[in-house]
């Protein structure tokens, strides 16, 4: 939260609403990368996307990029290989 304020996708900013989520998963980070405020996003947890209208969120600073491109690459097309075994 010293990062940021809101949610990147929805702009909530109540922090009952708010959940800290990192991009490179606790479980395949080193320490320094588990406590990297670049390693995490506000978000909501019920956010109810319209894929044929993404939003726009903002830009990413290049620590947030290096993390969300492991997170891309790693978590989430790994998980829509994984569905189609």
């Amino acid at each position: 939260m010293a990062l940021a304020h809101a949610c990147r996708i929805t702009g909530v900013n109540r922090e009952e609403h708010l959940r800290a989520s990192h991009c490179k998963p606790w479980r395949d980070a080193i320490n320094e990368e588990r406590l990297d405020g670049e390693n995490g996003l506000l978000l909501t947890p019920s956010m109810g996307l319209d894929p044929k209208q993404p939003p726009n969120v903002g830009a990413f600073s290049s620590g947030q990029r290096k993390y969300l491109e492991f997170h891309r690459e790693n978590v989430l097309l790994m998980s829509r290989f994984l569905e189609h075994l």
